[in-house]
This record gives C-alpha cells, sequence and structure tokens, in this order.
C-alpha cells in the first residue's frame, strides 16, 4: 500500500504483453510488507485487463498512467521515474511475479553496499519451477572503440534450486535486467534518465554500462526471489505489441543506437534477430496448416506470415518515426 514517505518507488512497465499483467499486479501487492509507492503504466492492454489494473491502483492510492499502445518499454520506465522523487526505484517489468519479503533484501544490498543497481535472484518460466534466468549478469570486453566486442552472460541460467552444488551469495556483477532491479534515484538523474532511443533491446546492458561508466557498482542480491513469467504463447489481443516490440525495424534501430554509443563492432547487432521471437505469434496456425497438410506447406506458411508481419511492422515503424520527427521539429 502507498504510504508517506518511502524510500522506494516500484514503476510496472510493460515488456511484451499483458495477460499476465493483473496477476503480476496482484503479487505486488500482496507480497511487498516494505513501504513503497507504485506508478503503474500501461502500454495498450485490453480495456478489461486495464479496468483490472486501474481499478486496482485506484484502491491502494497507485498512481496509473496510460502510456499508450506504441509506447516503448524505456518509454513507460522514464514516464513512471518521472512521477516520483523516492531515492530508490525498482523497474518492474509487468509479467513479473514477486514472492513474500523480495523487496527488503534489495534496499538493504542498495543500502549495505552502495550499489547504484541490484539485481534480485530471477526465475524464469512458471514460479514452481524454480528454473534460473540470471543470477547475476557478468560481461566480458576486448578490443577498441569503434570495434569493441562483448560477451554476456546470464549466471546459471536454466539451473534449478534446489541444487547443493549452486553457491549463491551477494556480490558485485556486470548487470542487471529489467524484468526486475533496484536503481539508485541519483545515479538515474545523473545519466539524464534512460536512453529511449534503445526501442526495443539492449536496455539493460545501456543502463548498467552507464552506471559503471561514472563509477558506480552493480550487485546481485539472492535472497530476495521473483519470477520472469516467460510465454508460452501469445494471446490475439496482445498480438500487436507483442510484434511491435520485437520488430526486425525497432531491433535494428536500437542495435545501430547501442553499438555506436559504446563503440560496438557493427557485427555484434548481426548476432541477434527477433524472428524466434515472433515465430511464438505464428506458432499455434503454422502447428494446425502442418497437421492438416503436412510440413512443407507448414513451412511456406510460416515463411509467408513472417514476411507479412515484417512488412506491416516495418511500415508502422516507419510511420511512427515521422510522426516523432514532426513531433520534434514542431
Amino acid at each position: 500500500m502507498s504510504t508517506p514517505n518511502p524510500e522506494v518507488t516500484i514503476v510496472v512497465a510493460p515488456r511484451e504483453r499483458f495477460d499476465v499483467a493483473v496477476a503480476s499486479l496482484d503479487s505486488i501487492i500482496e507480497h511487498t510488507d516494505l513501504p513503497y509507492e507504485l506508478v503503474y503504466v500501461d502500454g495498450g492492454a485490453s480495456k478489461d485487463v486495464r479496468r483490472q489494473l486501474a481499478d486496482r491502483c485506484r484502491a491502494h492510492g497507485f498512481t496509473f498512467i496510460e502510456g499508450g499502445a506504441a509506447i516503448t518499454p524505456n518509454e513507460a520506465r522514464n514516464l513512471g521515474a518521472r512521477r516520483t522523487s523516492t531515492p530508490w526505484l525498482v523497474f518492474a517489468d509487468n509479467d513479473l511475479l514477486v514472492e513474500p519479503g523480495w523487496l527488503g533484501p534489495l534496499l538493504s544490498c542498495g543500502e549495505e553496499t552502495g550499489a547504484d543497481a541490484v539485481t534480485p535472484l530471477l526465475f524464469q518460466g512458471s514460479t514452481e519451477a524454480r528454473e534460473i534466468h540470471i543470477a547475476g549478469g557478468y560481461m566480458e570486453w576486448s578490443g577498441e572503440a569503434p570495434h569493441r566486442t562483448f560477451t554476456d552472460e546470464h549466471r546459471h541460467q536454466g539451473r534449478r534450486l534446489p541444487d547443493d552444488s549452486l553457491v549463491l551469495q551477494r556480490e558485485p556483477c556486470d548487470f542487471v535486467e529489467f524484468h526486475c532491479c533496484l536503481v539508485r534515484r541519483q545515479a538515474l538523474d545523473a545519466m539524464g534518465g534512460l536512453d529511449e532511443a534503445l526501442r526495443s533491446t539492449r536496455e539493460h546492458i545501456d543502463l548498467s554500462l552507464s552506471i559503471a561508466a561514472s563509477g558506480g557498482t552493480v550487485w546481485f542480491e539472492p535472497s530476495s526471489w521473483v519470477t520472469y513469467h516467460s510465454p508460452t504463447k501469445i494471446r490475439v489481443a496482445d498480438i500487436p505489441y507483442y510484434c511491435r516490440r520485437w520488430s526486425d525495424a525497432r531491433t535494428s534501430a536500437s542495435l545501430a543506437h547501442f553499438c555506436a554509443k559504446w563503440g560496438v563492432d557493427e557485427s555484434y547487432a548481426t548476432k541477434y534477430t527477433t524472428k524466434s521471437r515472433r515465430d511464438i505469434v505464428f506458432h499455434p496456425v503454422v502447428e494446425a496448416v502442418r497437421h492438416r497438410a503436412g510440413d512443407r506447406v507448414a513451412n511456406l506458411t510460416r515463411r509467408a506470415l513472417r514476411s507479412s508481419e515484417r512488412a506491416i511492422s516495418n511500415l508502422a515503424f516507419s510511420r511512427a518515426e515521422a510522426r516523432r520527427r514532426e513531433t520534434a521539429q514542431s
């Protein structure tokens, strides 16, 4: 519940879909036992989901913002962050499920270590699976700008708890992820907010590099448990936002900006593709065709759907960019 003078604001932003958005907010309300503010930024949820979210925010004294279906995650995070002034922010995606006592350890870690950002132990899939998504991120760099190269590692990804061979302890790491992370407001303000030129990818790496560039630190706190509820399918109502979020055009623009900003070799961008992400949208249709007409027709169907979706999303991106330029010039 929102209370006077809390130390932290939870800013919830859309990730890629809305089917677990209400359950996600309910988990925060149920399992957060410290004083906090909450700013919820919607990004194109259906009318029913939006109503449920707004009703819960109203009932608990939270701030609810309709960000619009075209809003990007970093735009939503900045919009939410500007509506509060607490010394700490938690950025949480709208498909995050938190567990009892999750917030206190993050704040304690930040205060006790002087960290500018803290990542919890983040699971993926269902809460019951206890499959690790990331237990602190690590990067290795080589070369000089503009041809720097790097690799990033989701430490212990895919391992499951309980695991007696796994030693998890509070320690520094290289990057957080926006599924859930605690960020010191002073650090966020010093970098001028999150970089909105990153429309769909590398936002978390950019935040973490910005913190490191200013002499700050990032820490991993294993006693805070949260779960990224990764999708197995995409509801029809969520397809427009999902495809816009992971469109080739948005991703290419994001990667080009990231490489130029951090002196990363352009070949880095070629390592990433959104094709596999968007295949989840087409999967039910493709499998139905496969069942009726066989593999060859199913593969042709997949290629046709990919091509059509790519053309539509690229056209939408071009129009959105034109509107942005017109707004900036006016």
